[in-house]
């Protein structure tokens, strides 16, 4: 059977945190859950974020990804699967492009993918096939953020939120506002407010360092996360856009009292940081990425913007696929990309030397006498059909600055 590139996705949205607990992203994590899948498949990639857990396989069938999460670790109901190369290469490009984000035009997304590419490489799980389409996705990714604008939708949420207050609450310059997160959404919403005159802003997050640089950036108040609950009463408006939920138990004060019940709520969060639970005892109103946009869609939508992405991301992955498809069927394509790849994965340290008499005549390196090009040293030691990274390590370090094999036929 011809092999194919297979998926399955864990969303943390409907997920208990067990398992978010088991899938978490941090390096030990998937670089032992990349060693314990390697044996079982042919290639395998692993993207782990805040909001998915996702693996990328290539092999012959699915059964080695279903009986993982259904035989191992009894997930079923939990788990999506994509069952060809087109559908898992267009979910991945989807992704890098922000398009599966809650808030669309997510950059941290194309960040956590690189993460992952190079943990991958390291634990020499990549072949030609997903280090190609990695490749190709980063790129995607980024031309698609550029032509579509879609990475002005973040700046959007936020303004269309804190419009909202205008309407719903009067004297607005006097309120109280307590922000929960460090990130971009977080800075956004400083400079939103900032911007528009806010004086009485405070500022917390799990990331205590990241709260008192922003702190002092802005000139707001910040404190630590585990006093929250004694500035719950005082906040008016409270915008949560950590990556963590927040426990119940932190949000809850001693005493709950239906006058504290005057607090209005923004959830950027991803996932949600509040518990229904607790929005129903102390919300006022309460408003999160869905209610936002139903009553004020993205710019972006009226405009064509994410239809246009959309269009850029299923061209991209459709020609990818078409040529994936062909290495079953080109004996010499094949043989070509096996050739770049391991020049690629090759253990190369050529740092040619260079003079005082070249860096004022701004001669490269590679062109001086009696030093030969890196061209030249990779070609002499090529290793054919070398499919896998035998040290991933010196690969990211050493070869950042080989020129990416392009996947069109007519140049090459």
């Amino acid at each position: 059977m011809t092999r194919q590139i297979f998926a399955a996705e864990i969303t943390f949205a409907d997920a208990p945190s067990s398992i978010r607990e088991k899938f978490n992203g941090t390096e030990v994590n998937v670089k032992a859950l990349l060693c314990e899948l390697r044996p079982r498949v042919d290639e395998v990639f692993i993207l782990a974020t805040r909001q998915r857990f996702t693996v990328y396989v290539v092999h012959d069938n699915l059964h080695a990804l279903t009986d993982y999460f259904h035989g191992e670790n009894n997930l079923k109901g939990y788990v999506q699967y994509y069952y060809n190369s087109g559908e898992s290469v267009t979910h991945l490009m989807a992704t890098a492009s922000g398009l599966l984000s809650s808030v669309k035009g997510e950059t941290n997304v194309l960040a956590d993918i690189i993460q992952c590419y190079q943990w991958a490489t390291a634990c020499s799980c990549l072949g030609i096939v997903l280090d190609h389409t990695l490749t190709k996705t980063i790129e995607t990714g980024r031309r698609v953020r550029v032509a579509s604008g879609i990475d002005h939708f973040c700046s959007s949420v936020i303004e269309h939120g804190l419009e909202l207050l205008y309407g719903r609450l009067e004297n607005l310059h006097r309120k109280n506002f307590l922000i929960v997160g460090t990130g971009k959404l977080a800075v956004l919403a400083l400079e939103y407010l900032c911007g528009e005159g806010m004086r009485n802003i405070a500022i917390t997050g799990h990331d205590q360092k990241r709260v008192a640089y922003l702190a002092k950036r802005f000139a707001v108040k910040s404190f630590p996360l585990a006093s929250i609950s004694d500035y719950l009463p005082m906040a008016d408006v409270l915008i949560g856009v950590s990556h963590d939920e927040l426990d119940v138990d932190l949000l809850s004060s001693k005493e709950t009292r239906e006058q504290d019940r005057n607090c209005f709520v923004l959830d950027f969060g991803m996932p949600p940081n509040f518990n229904p639970q607790w929005v129903e005892r102390h919300a006022a109103e309460f408003y999160n990425l869905d209610d936002l946009r139903r009553l004020q869609p993205s710019p972006l939508e009226y405009f064509g913007g994410l239809e246009m992405a959309w269009r850029m991301v299923m061209k991209a992955s459709g020609e990818f696929v078409h040529l994936i498809n062909l290495l079953q069927h080109s004996p010499v394509l094949t043989a070509y990309l096996n050739r770049q790849f391991s020049q690629k994965n090759g253990e190369w340290k050529v740092k040619p030397k260079r003079t005082l008499k070249h860096i004022l005549l701004f001669k490269k390196g590679g062109s001086a006498t009696g030093v030969s090009s890196a061209k030249v040293t990779i070609d002499s030691r090529v290793h054919v059909n070398n499919h896998m990274a035998e040290n991933g390590n010196d690969i990211v370090r050493n070869f950042s600055h080989v020129k990416k094999f392009q996947f069109f036929l007519p140049s090459n």
